[in-house]
């Protein structure tokens, strides 16, 4: 059988912010693309809820204490 996930969580971060977490390491291969390519890519996660009823966007800007509860009061909510 096809076991697929019953939520999806896209983590949406700015680019700007995205680049400032890693400022203290070099930047990967797909980071080295520039800014303008990860907005794209950035779009095209974001049109995930609307292609897909699983997924679900989720402010990841904030910090990571912000962001993990967030997830759990999610996941929380997907539990019986």
């Amino acid at each position: 059988g096809r076991h697929l996930p019953d939520r999806v969580f896209v983590l949406d971060v700015p680019v700007a912010v995205a680049s400032a977490r890693r400022a203290a390491r070099a930047a990967d291969r797909i980071e080295t693309r520039g800014p303008e390519y990860l907005e794209r890519v950035r779009a095209g996660f974001r049109r995930a809820p609307g292609l897909d009823p699983r997924a679900v966007l989720v402010d990841a800007a904030g910090s990571f204490d912000a962001v993990q509860a967030t997830l759990r009061d999610a996941v929380e909510r997907e539990l019986p």
